[in-house]
């Protein structure tokens, strides 16, 4: 990894993230974020065993196991975590046996419309991903969680009257099936195949794009892609994150990821997760004041960027807007976009869909919570091919 102080250029699966102790878990503590050696070593996650828990006692499977571990759906715990659980016991079961899984699918849009208040869209989240589990069409779906969704108003839509699920445009119209492209398709597959995540060495952050977020496995794969060599990364934080997934997904083929941040102590923990990465550069600084000099750079040496990965703040004090406008005018060829449930973030990338880029992926993130209500959804963008 090397550090600039100036701006100088010189499977884990699904399956993998529910098990062990269910005492342990609670929020973004889970088996996954804690336990898993490709990203923990055999000692795990020490930032989750603290307070009395344990490794051994946290991390070993518990003799009353139900198969796809359903006993971890907390039903006490309200928030989007609760969620993200049982979307992860239906794809479990969705491997097991369709009717399990139909019944479990039932039980999800339960828990999905409980928190409607608190998360408008988890049960449109719920139906996108049985529709791509199963293979099942969309409309389908749509009126398979109709006949499910006991709990919905008369009428979703008080303008046609009829039961709705979802609010972007890929949503409502169909014109970009699963609201993915066949590239879209191709990096969830990709997600889903075990391999070695990179091992996070230093602290590390919960709301982090790493192995055990599916952002962070989409991720991985798109920079593991030898057409992508130039990848920016908006920020830094721990380093534990997307600057280390696509770190390492880059070294494969020969890539740098530039990550930026600008508090000392985040740079320095961000230093020791990504040392020994040649083509990791940590930057030093602003956004707003580094973002020109480094995009002018990259253009001039003939190095276009590839990908930028950003993940917004949710309140725009003008931040967010600011930050936009500066990465547009480095023309990047393909956004990842986090936090789409959000108003402003939601409405850049409308803007960037009516301006030349086209929708390779809409998804979400079963174990990323924010505020501790919403699952993270996030956008994959790619300029249009002319």
């Amino acid at each position: 990894m090397r550090c600039f102080l100036a701006l100088t250029l010189n499977a884990f699966a699904t399956a993998g993230f529910l098990g062990g102790n269910s005492q342990c878990w609670y929020l973004w503590y889970s088996y996954g974020t804690c336990c898993v050696e490709d990203l923990w070593g055999s000692d795990g996650n020490p930032a989750c065993f603290q307070g009395g828990f344990t490794r051994d006692e946290c991390c070993r499977a518990e003799p009353d196991a139900l198969p796809c571990n359903e006993h971890l759906l907390h039903g006490e715990e309200h928030s989007g975590y609760t969620l993200g659980r049982a979307l992860d016991i239906l794809a479990c079961r969705v491997r097991w046996s369709r009717s399990a899984a139909e019944e479990w699918l039932r039980i999800t849009v339960a828990v999905a419309r409980e928190q409607e208040e608190a998360h408008p869209r988890g049960v449109h989240l719920t139906a996108l991903e049985w529709h791509r589990l199963t293979g099942e069409s969309m409309l389908a779906t749509t009126e398979k969680v109709k006949l499910m969704d006991v709990g919905a108003p008369v009428t979703d839509n008080r303008i046609t009257g009829k039961y709705k699920l979802g609010n972007f445009v890929c949503e409502q119209t169909g014109e970009t099936p699963s609201c993915a492209s066949t590239l879209g398709l191709e990096l969830r597959t990709c997600a889903n195949e075990d391999r070695d995540y990179p091992r996070i060495r230093a602290a590390w952050s919960p709301w982090g794009f790493d192995g055990s977020t599916r952002i962070g496995r989409v991720l991985w794969c798109l920079c593991s892609m030898p057409e992508v060599q130039v990848v920016l990364d908006l920020f830094a934080y721990y380093g534990s994150g997307s600057a280390l997934i696509a770190a390492d997904a880059l070294q494969r083929t020969g890539g740098e990821v530039f990550t930026l941040e600008r508090d000392e102590d985040f740079f320095e923990i961000a230093s020791a997760n990504l040392e020994g990465y040649a083509g990791a550069y940590l930057v030093m600084g602003d956004a707003l004041d580094t973002l020109p000099q480094l995009c002018s750079q990259l253009h001039g040496q003939g190095r276009p960027l590839d990908v930028v990965v950003w993940d917004p703040f949710e309140h725009n004090d003008g931040a967010n807007l600011a930050v936009y406008e500066q990465v547009k005018a480095c023309q990047p060829r393909i956004w990842i976009i986090n936090n789409v449930q959000f108003k402003d973030p939601a409405d850049m990338t409308e803007e960037l869909l009516s301006n030349g880029y086209e929708l390779v992926l809409h998804d979400f993130s079963p174990t990323l919570v924010a505020n501790r209500l919403f699952l993270q959804e996030f956008r994959i963008l790619a300029r249009a091919a002319t």
